[in-house]
């Protein structure tokens, strides 16, 4: 299964490093919660690539730069921590994300947060709460507007911040 979901076309007219939109991998099992983010973060100026598993994760993150990563934890094939943990071994060092999950237990912070993770939010997901999550994780991993590799948080930093189902 081809993977590539590349929905909203990088911006060829941009020629500032400050103008290039940046690009998020939305990955969810759910067709529809995966929709649903993308619905709200392009209109917001953001490139989203759409996975349904920890395989298609991995196969886009090959084959394009991004800017952070929001995943959920519980995939049909590979855990979301483990898809994470591959990326980051084996594509890039440092890239943020953000991860969601139906059952958010002190046992997956623990361990979403020691992978480095930036934060856990609860499903169902507020949607002005992930927007939030995004935009501070954009300035805390590129606070020049410098591109994807410029302004990187050094590894094993980022908040610790969690956002519980309300």
């Amino acid at each position: 299964m081809m993977a590539t979901y590349h929905t909203n076309p990088p911006r060829v007219d941009k020629t500032t490093p400050e103008e290039v939109p940046y690009a998020l991998l939305i990955t969810d099992e759910d067709e529809g919660y995966r929709r649903c983010l993308q619905e709200t973060f392009e209109p917001k100026g953001y490139n989203t690539y759409l996975a349904g598993s920890g395989r298609e994760a991995i196969e886009i993150a090959r084959e394009v730069i991004l800017h952070a990563l929001i995943m959920d934890t519980n995939l049909p094939d590979i855990s979301g921590l483990d898809t994470f943990c591959y990326i980051k071994r084996e594509v890039r060092l440092i890239l943020p994300c953000i991860f969601l999950s139906g059952e958010t237990t002190k046992e997956l912070m623990l361990k979403a947060l020691s992978a480095n993770a930036y934060t856990v939010i609860s499903k169902p997901v507020n949607l002005e709460v992930i927007l939030f999550a995004v935009e501070r994780l954009i300035k805390k991993y590129y606070p020049g507007k410098g591109g994807p590799d410029q302004g990187l948080g050094v590894r094993g930093q980022g908040p610790a911040i969690f956002f519980p189902n309300p």
